[in-house]
């Protein structure tokens, strides 16, 4: 899963929570903050990222990317490379 998947199933997940009757107020401001807290993180890692030298993954972005998501990174890099050729 992107990191605009995970926006996106976020952003879902706390729209659901706020259309549900049933659900209190606590618990959809919890969600809310939580979805608040987790976009902060990927600007975090995004930021980190943007600074280091290409390969090296920062330790924001422990546990929000795996090797697929860094393969298919590539994969769109070499892609635009390869256009710009």
């Amino acid at each position: 899963m992107n990191i605009f998947e995970r926006a996106a199933m976020i952003e879902r997940a706390k729209e659901f929570a706020l259309s549900e009757a049933r659900v209190s107020a606590t618990v959809a401001e919890d969600m809310a903050d939580y979805a608040l807290e987790e976009i902060e993180r990927y600007k975090i890692a995004l930021a980190d990222a943007i600074r280091r030298p290409m390969g090296v993954v920062p330790e924001s972005a422990e546990g929000l990317v795996d090797a697929r998501d860094i393969d298919r990174a590539e994969t769109r890099r070499m892609a635009k490379v390869n256009e710009t050729a």
